[in-house]
């Protein structure tokens, strides 16, 4: 199987089911689609549970929020897929998105992941996130956020792909491992990025025809938000709470890092 596409929901009723839609209508169709459920108490568990009946579809149910990293790591084990394509619950992807990032995936055996241009869904002239990447201060940013979408249409190198919406090779995940789950939410995507960067392989944004749009309207720029849907909206310094990558930290002057273009 070439894809996973996994996606975590916490009550997410009011746009799950467009999302799961906007899944199983890509162009490319060699995937199955993993749902993992924090313990939903509206109406999106019903939801998830209504594609039971498919064979490329399973549904994970936890009893609480386990948190994003967690439920991540629970799909990314009964994944089958050579890639795994993680997406929000509140995000919809173009019919040809999974297409265009295994496309740009497949250009490189060097590439470990892969970003998606995410648009906002109110303005999609703006770009969302066009990848993120770390200040020579240690800061995790949205690259994009905010700015005209038009300016990011070359695919090119990055630092961290946004995990809203982005593809890994599994065989590098088997190498340097899953998401750290003391990053309950937040800034996991970038933490899982240092690993690969100290390895010199490449993490990259896919052409425009890769974009995810994103449900829930924008937060001031770079200001924090509490919101499930832009976890890594906010302008916050990035500290892991133990050392298992504190060496990927140490090599935030990597040039590598400043690759904003």
């Amino acid at each position: 199987m070439k894809a996973s596409v996994i996606i975590p929901n916490l009550n997410g009723a009011g746009w799950l089911r467009d999302s799961i839609e906007s899944i199983w209508a890509q162009t490319e169709q060699d995937f199955e689609l993993i749902v993992i459920d924090n313990g939903s108490t509206d109406e999106s568990l019903e939801i998830a549970r209504s594609y039971c009946g498919n064979p490329r579809y399973h549904l994970i149910e936890n009893s609480e929020n386990t948190g994003f990293s967690h439920a991540v790591n629970q799909g990314i084990a009964m994944a089958k897929g050579e890639y795994m394509a993680l997406f929000n619950n509140d995000a919809f992807a173009e019919p040809n998105w999974l297409e265009e990032l295994l496309k740009t995936a497949e250009s490189d055996p060097k590439i470990f992941a892969v970003s998606s241009l995410m648009l906002r869904y109110y303005e999609p002239e703006l770009a969302d996130d066009a990848g993120d990447y770390v200040t020579i201060l240690g800061f995790a940013c949205k690259r994009g956020d905010g700015l005209k979408a038009s300016r990011y249409q070359k695919p090119c190198r990055i630092f961290s792909a946004c995990g809203g919406a982005a593809l890994y090779r599994k065989s590098i995940l088997d190498k340097i491992g899953v998401f750290d789950e003391l990053f309950f939410a937040y800034y996991e995507d970038v933490d899982l990025s240092c690993a690969p960067t100290i390895l010199v392989i490449k993490t990259s944004i896919a052409p425009p025809q890769s974009a995810a749009i994103s449900a829930v309207p924008p937060p001031v720029r770079c200001g924090i938000t509490h919101s499930k849907a832009f976890r890594a909206a906010a302008t916050a310094f990035c500290c892991p709470t133990k050392t298992s990558r504190w060496s990927c930290w140490l090599s935030i002057l990597s040039p590598c890092c400043w690759a904003i273009c």
